[in-house]
């Protein structure tokens, strides 16, 4: 032990040295160390914002797809709705017209089935209309389905009660419809719809208007010499 004593005060300069060559290593190990996690922290902070933008633009692109769809669908409900109250203005307002409904085929449940699915994919405010939209096609369907259940021969007699409810049915269906598709009107038909309303024709022309004279409020048959008038015009 006294050996060891002497030996380091004889050469405690080297001990020193020693010791400063080991601190120095641990120095240098530490430092390689704090450098290896530097940059895995930066690394892992790269990654992390990577992840996070390709979510934040996945959302981004989401929300893209789902207001893209909801465009489509409130135009093609427009349309639809649109296209039904050209068949229901062509009804006669106050009375079915038996014969010719017992005929009919204008539209169906596929069509009332498209407003209700358009209509879940629209959401909002046009929920109120289409409930009662649907009620009042479902009910003119069913006075449909039951003239045509009837034959031709003995022909089918309307209730007053069903005349009343037949009134009523057109003309909120009248409404509902109009509400529906100027509610989903697409901006870029807005300043079309104005421009055509101002300078509409005095009568309806196209399917809607062939349509339309197939009924007559007075005798429910086709008015003839109207069509033949409007021919001549021509």
């Amino acid at each position: 032990m006294q050996r060891v004593i002497t030996w380091l005060n004889a050469n405690s300069n080297a001990v020193e040295a020693l010791g400063s060559v080991a601190a120095v290593l641990v120095s240098l190990g530490s430092l390689s160390v704090t450098i290896v996690l530097a940059r895995l922290t930066r690394k892992y902070v790269a990654l992390t914002n990577t992840i996070a933008a390709a979510t934040k633009a996945q959302a981004e692109f989401n929300s893209a797809l789902q207001r893209e769809a909801k465009e489509a669908a409130t135009e093609s409900l427009y349309h639809h709705a649109q296209r039904l109250k050209g068949v229901v203005n062509a009804l006669p307002k106050d009375k079915p017209a038996v014969e010719q409904l017992r005929h009919f085929n204008l539209f169906g449940e596929g069509d009332l089935t498209e407003l209700q699915r358009l209509t879940q994919l629209v959401g909002g405010e046009v929920y109120r209309q289409t409930t009662i939209a649907l009620t009042g096609l479902r009910w003119v369907l069913g006075l449909i389905d039951r003239i045509k259940a009837t034959s031709d021969g003995a022909g089918y007699i309307v209730s007053s009660q069903e005349e009343i409810s037949y009134s009523r049915s057109v003309e909120l269906l009248t409404q509902e419809l109009a509400t529906i598709a100027e509610t989903c009107r697409p901006m870029r038909l807005a300043s079309e719809g104005e421009a055509e309303a101002e300078g509409a024709p005095a009568e309806p022309v196209g399917w809607t208007g062939e349509f339309r004279n197939l009924f007559s409020a007075v005798t429910g048959q086709r008015s003839v010499t109207d069509r033949s008038a409007r021919d001549r015009r021509q």
